[in-house]
């Protein structure tokens, strides 16, 4: 009688194995369960029992196409296409041999198993060099996939190995999602500004009294953003930096953290009039330089500086609390108010001789 015991060889495919460790049982440890490729193997091929002449085993590459069966609807009909294909040679070689002609017919089942292998190797080349990337969300009442391809896949494989500082070049490499991210990023930029120019946060880009004017300080102003505003602060901090070597000297610290400070003070005053306080240090400047009306004129329009008008106006109501700093006091001195009246005759020839009772009314400013 011959043997019965089945060829060495893959299931599926009907190939040899390379080692030991390509070689991968359908059954586990002689039990009723079933590996999940088993289970795919018998939707497409049929049950598998232990009774049959057919190998046990399939090897490495079919065991990874059965596991994709169940990733995605495209991959249960070209997977299932492609082995019940396989399945209809491979079963026909493995058909119990016949006493006479037992081993002419073995010899003619490993040369058509090693034909077969090869075509099958050739005709499967497209799906195991093809990578296939898959989302799966699953939760306690239903499971979604979806298969990913095109820019998107790069974005998953990162996020999957944990590379999340890949994420976001990611991200923005894909034609779709890069308007949505940078239009979020613009959100945030946009709400912390409004936090900014709210009457409720009072900035010191709003503080123009003439005591805030004295105090105003860009690091108070820069220390202000970053605590409040880092959106907005990382993005003025990018404008204004030069990332290549420059030939030339660079900038000074000092004069580039003025600058940065100045672009965001006009921002936020293109966005808020009343955050002007860099604005009217700006006018003061102009107008104790003696600047012409016509240049004063021209960076108010451009928002560097405020009007003249609103400059005239800042510089009485400044003028005014300097005066109420003083304390006037009647004078006691005769002595000083001789002094007094000779200076006044002497300064001004014109000008009438004060009287015992007005010099006695006479006042003198002491600061406080």
């Amino acid at each position: 009688m011959a043997s019965r015991r089945p060829a060495d060889v893959c299931r599926a495919c009907g190939g040899n194995y390379p080692n030991k460790s390509y070689k991968h049982n359908l059954f586990i440890n002689k039990t009723t369960e079933r590996y999940d490729y088993t289970r795919a193997l018998e939707q497409i091929t049929g049950p598998i029992v232990e009774g049959d002449d057919l190998p046990k085993a399939v090897c490495g590459r079919c065991r990874t196409l059965l596991r994709r069966y169940y990733k995605g609807s495209s991959e249960v009909a070209r997977v299932g296409n492609l082995f019940r294909e396989r399945a209809c040679t491979v079963s026909s070689f493995f058909r119990p041999p016949s006493p006479v002609q037992v081993d002419e017919d073995f010899a003619s089942i490993d040369i058509m198993l090693e034909s077969q292998a090869e075509s099958d190797a050739v005709s499967s080349s497209e799906f195991t060099n093809k990578k296939t990337t898959m989302v799966l969300v699953q939760s306690e009442t239903s499971r979604k996939t979806r298969i990913v391809t095109g820019p998107m896949e790069k974005v998953v494989e990162n996020i999957v190995r944990g590379r999340l500082h890949s994420v976001p070049k990611a991200v923005m490499d894909v034609p779709s999602l890069a308007p949505l991210v940078i239009k979020e990023v613009l959100k945030r930029v946009d709400k912390e500004c409004q936090a900014l120019t709210s009457l409720e946060f009072n900035s010191l880009l709003r503080q123009t009294s003439p005591p805030a004017l004295k105090e105003f300080n860009w690091d108070k102003v820069l220390e202000e953003w970053r605590t409040n505003a880092p959106t907005f602060m990382s993005f003025l901090s990018t404008a204004s930096t030069f990332a290549k070597t420059q030939t030339k000297k660079t900038q000074p610290a000092h004069t580039k953290k003025c600058t940065t400070a100045m672009g965001g003070a006009c921002l936020l005053r293109a966005r808020c009039e009343k955050m002007n306080a860099a604005m009217h240090l700006n006018s003061l400047l102009l107008h104790h330089g003696n600047a012409k009306k016509a240049c004063h004129r021209r960076l108010a329009e451009i928002g560097i500086c405020v009007s003249r008008r609103s400059t005239n106006k800042k510089l009485k109501g400044i003028s005014e609390s300097q005066e109420s700093n003083f304390e006037w006091m009647p004078v006691t001195d005769e002595s000083w108010t001789a002094s007094a009246d000779e200076d006044l005759n002497e300064t001004s020839s014109t000008s009438s001789i004060c009287s015992e009772s007005a010099v006695a009314e006479a006042c003198i400013c002491y600061p406080c």
